[in-house]
């Protein structure tokens, strides 16, 4: 089965871009290949894996995609990567394809009570955004 997840920031000011170096800073120890916007990624270890992202082009970016999230048990580095991308900025995470009502994440606590439109019926399907503090709580937030 393949999962997609959908990091996006959002706000009422529309300051909604955060610099993509924060994304390239916190993924680059995995980056296998890069061809254009699209990046595979594979673990330290070597092994192969099959995590494909998306991230848009330019110097200011307002999200980008993962498809086949790894387990935290499979791959804490991954999650510790995306917690970070999420703490620096006012994105939100949320994971399609698991359920009908998918959860919205979000780990810097500025952003957790501004759910941005788009994903407001997403987030009150659910109880509303979830805060997460770390990068295994994220994980388990977004496939519980």
């Amino acid at each position: 089965m393949s999962l997609d997840m959908f990091v996006s920031a959002f706000s009422e000011d529309g300051e909604n871009d955060f610099p993509r170096s924060i994304v390239e800073q916190a993924f680059a120890p995995f980056v296998e290949d890069v061809k254009d916007t699209y990046w595979r990624l594979n673990l330290r270890s070597g092994e192969q894996t099959f995590i494909d992202m998306d991230v848009e082009a330019g110097e200011m970016i307002d999200g980008f995609s993962i498809n086949r999230p790894p387990s935290y048990e499979g791959f804490p580095e991954f999650w510790e990567a995306l917690y970070n991308v999420l703490r620096q900025t006012r994105a939100f995470c949320v994971l399609a394809g698991v359920r009908e009502d998918p959860n919205c994440c979000a780990a810097n606590p500025d952003v957790v009570n501004e759910v941005p439109e788009p994903l407001q019926d997403v987030a009150a399907a659910r109880g509303g955004a979830r805060l997460v503090s770390s990068a295994a709580e994220l994980e388990a937030a977004l496939f519980d």
